[in-house]
């Protein structure tokens, strides 16, 4: 997204995890970042490889990168790909290698399982975010809300 964003707190993925647990309620929002951690690197790439997923609800951007284990919060403005009023799941990546993972079939069978509606958009094959261009692998617009 070209132009200014806001930096919000950064917060630690575990403690998000307690909450959840402590809610006894497990969180779609939440499952979505957990399949990122179990997303195999190539270690051809592992040291230059970043990988994203995004969750964009309301203007706000929640970023978890693989190698990290917090979740980035920034307020984001509105874009010709990202429209204002619209929830997005995005997965970016660095580097266009063949992956093995298959993010983006766990992320539309865990949101047919919850009766989450979605669309995948169509995209270019990047997107401008956090000062740098991405591979823009997959990006779906949804109805996702964080309390889901």
């Amino acid at each position: 997204m070209k132009g200014p964003y806001d930096q919000l707190p950064t917060v630690p993925f575990k403690t998000l995890d307690m909450i959840q647990k402590a809610n006894k309620e497990k969180l779609v929002f939440l499952e979505l970042f957990n399949f990122l951690e179990e997303a195999k690197m190539p270690s051809d790439y592992m040291e230059e490889m970043d990988l994203r997923l995004i969750v964009v609800i309301e203007g706000m951007a929640y970023i978890k990168k693989k190698t990290e284990d917090s979740l980035h919060i920034i307020k984001v403005r509105s874009n010709e790909q990202l429209k204002e009023n619209a929830h997005y799941i995005i997965l970016l990546r660095n580097v266009e290698e063949e992956q093995e993972d298959n993010l983006v079939g766990k992320i539309l069978l865990l949101l047919n399982r919850k009766v989450i509606n979605y669309e995948l958009q169509d995209s270019k094959n990047s997107l401008y975010l956090l000062n740098r261009t991405w591979k823009l692998e997959h990006i779906l617009k949804t109805d996702l809300n964080v309390s889901k």
